[in-house]
């Protein structure tokens, strides 16, 4: 799935990643840092400055964060970069980063018991991130993987509560395409939160105002207001509602 031609992240999203570099700055660089004794024994620092650490940089260290390389006080340094390159792909910069993996890291460090700021940080990147997706389609990273993200360490409420709020084109194809293409995707069972939270999805796309909106989606279908999303995504919206 390609982007949806977006040339400029949102300004309440690039504030968003501002605070939270802001936010994890206490978080000090350190010149190597531990690692299993067995595989590494210690691993350097990323030598560039944060903001510019390449996202290709930090692949192998988020599937080794915590586990492998380092401790959280690490990967809360490193945390601001990562979603940072996750938004810059929303502007056709290329990453490798897992976006579930990065949601499963984050509850692996103990999320709940972050300081508030920390965390309200978070939330709020993620919401701008949802928001980015559902004024856009198609877009990747899409709808599942942001939400599969975010389950896996916060409730879905507020993701959940923002998309039946939003009756916009967009967001109403994202919405055909996942109640046609159930959320299965394999990360969600990262974690117990994950697992809980895709339940909580699954539950909420068999409510009665969920089908209101898929009723509101048909009627835009019949419109033909789905065909030129339907061919840039390759998925026949239309051909699903009518």
């Amino acid at each position: 799935m390609q982007n949806a031609g977006l040339d400029a992240l949102p300004p309440s999203l690039i504030a968003a990643i501002d605070d939270l570099y802001t936010a994890f700055a206490p978080y000090p660089w350190r010149k190597t840092m531990p690692a299993c004794p067995h595989c590494l024994q210690t691993y350097p620092g990323f030598s560039e400055p944060l903001r510019e650490i390449p996202a290709e940089r930090l692949h192998y260290y988020l599937f080794k964060a915590m586990s492998t390389i380092g401790k959280q006080a690490d990967f809360k340094h490193y945390l601001p970069r990562m979603l940072d390159a996750w938004a810059q792909q929303y502007l056709g910069g290329e990453s490798i980063l897992y976006h579930e993996v990065l949601g499963a890291k984050i509850a692996r460090a103990d999320f709940d018991a972050w300081p508030e700021n920390e965390q309200s940080a978070m939330r709020r990147c993620f919401m701008e991130l949802w928001s980015l997706v559902l004024a856009h389609y198609p877009i990747y990273p899409d709808a599942e993987i942001i939400l599969c993200a975010a389950g896996q360490f916060t409730s879905l409420q507020p993701f959940l509560d923002a998309w039946r709020e939003t009756l916009t084109t967009p967001t109403l194809a994202h919405l055909v395409e996942m109640v046609a293409n159930q959320p299965t995707n394999a990360y969600w069972d990262s974690t117990s939160h994950g697992q809980n939270e895709q339940q909580r999805l699954l539950l909420w796309l068999q409510e009665t105002p969920t089908n209101d909106m898929i009723a509101i989606a048909r009627q835009e279908a019949e419109r033909g207001n789905f065909d030129f999303v339907s061919q840039q995504a390759g998925f026949p919206l239309k051909e699903y509602l009518l």
